[in-house]
């Protein structure tokens, strides 16, 4: 008979006395494989492990993390360019957010969406002052 934790639903060994996934103390006889809710806590635990690490923390979107260092490197080096590097890799990573519950780092895209917004704006007027500044030379 196969063997599953009451506690989480984590399959176990039929020699384990404590579970490898939640270590709850297997000392009374565990439930047998016919019982639903033993079948879907083990679905649902295997389910969550595949999205919360470790901890029970939220896996973070990378791409909304790509989207806030672009737009702190625009602020130094090269900020039309990763200015719309950052509000294309944000609008991807909040996207994302929305649609994937268990991924974290809306604060991030947004950041580095209003960041890199701020950031293009301000290269496109630099480029039109210097610009209208260098042909009235001539």
């Amino acid at each position: 008979m196969e063997k599953y934790c009451t506690n989480c639903g984590t399959k176990m060994n039929e020699t384990d006395r404590f579970c490898p996934n939640c270590g709850a103390d297997s000392n009374t006889e565990a439930a047998p494989v016919q019982n639903n809710v033993v079948q879907q806590n083990y679905s649902n635990a295997q389910a969550n492990n595949n999205n919360v690490v470790q901890g029970g923390t939220k896996k973070t979107n990378g791409l909304a993390v790509t989207s806030f260092v672009c737009s702190m490197v625009g602020i130094v080096v090269f900020g039309l360019v990763m200015g719309i590097l950052a509000i294309c890799f944000g609008a991807v990573g909040l996207s994302r957010t929305k649609y994937f519950p268990e991924e974290s780092g809306k604060g991030f895209a947004v950041a580095g969406i209003v960041v890199g917004i701020i950031e293009v704006i301000i290269m496109i007027l630099y480029i039109v002052t210097v610009r209208s500044s260098y042909v009235s030379l001539f």
